[in-house]
């Protein structure tokens, strides 16, 4: 019966060390109300005053350090064997799949601002710069006597002011006309 119970035992010891490979990041600890590390699923070795000295609850979940890392754990007591099998995880497991996400979220949103940019940079130049860019070729070339209106206007400030350049181009053009008319008259009043 003794050597019955022992082989349950390690049966049960060898089980608790498995259920670690089964779920990833899990790891498990048992160990007696001694604080006598009885199953332990890293290969590191553990110091057993590391082991937390309070009294655990039933089904608790608790804080504590395991060789200097900090581990989230839940702690459930098994009174036939008068052991505590704990199921832990290290912290900066447990919090990666949060920085990921948080990390994924700040390049999505960075990604986002980047389109967005590049967007307004294209729009400011398509209906913008472009535009203004043929009024001030034409505004140049007026200051040459070259008169031509600028065409493609827009319905926003900048046609409005493409549309008064194109009145102010004809209304030029015309008295250029006609100042050329009267100087051709006077010639041929003179001749």
């Amino acid at each position: 019966n003794v050597e019955m119970n022992l082989a349950m035992k390690n049966e049960a010891l060898e089980e608790i060390k498995a259920l670690s490979g089964q779920v990833p990041g899990i790891q498990m600890l048992a160990f007696d109300s001694d604080r006598t590390v009885k199953a332990w699923s890293l290969d590191t070795p553990i110091q057993p005053w590391e082991i937390p000295n309070t009294e655990f609850e039933n089904d608790a979940m608790v804080r504590f350090e395991i060789n200097g890392e900090p581990v989230k754990a839940h702690i459930r007591f098994f009174p036939f064997w008068s052991w505590y099998i704990v199921s832990f995880v290290f912290e900066k497991d447990y919090l990666s799949p949060i920085r990921m996400s948080r990390n994924i979220i700040y390049l999505s949103t960075l990604g986002v601002f980047v389109v967005v940019f590049v967007t307004l940079l294209i729009a400011f130049h398509r209906f913008v710069n472009r535009p203004l860019q043929r009024l001030v070729n034409a505004t140049q070339d007026v200051s040459k006597g070259k008169y031509h209106i600028v065409g493609e206007t827009y319905r926003n400030e900048l046609g409005q002011l493409t549309n008064a350049f194109n009145a102010m181009v004809v209304g030029l053009d015309d008295e250029k006309a006609e100042v050329r008319h009267l100087i051709s008259q006077l010639k041929i009043s003179e001749s």
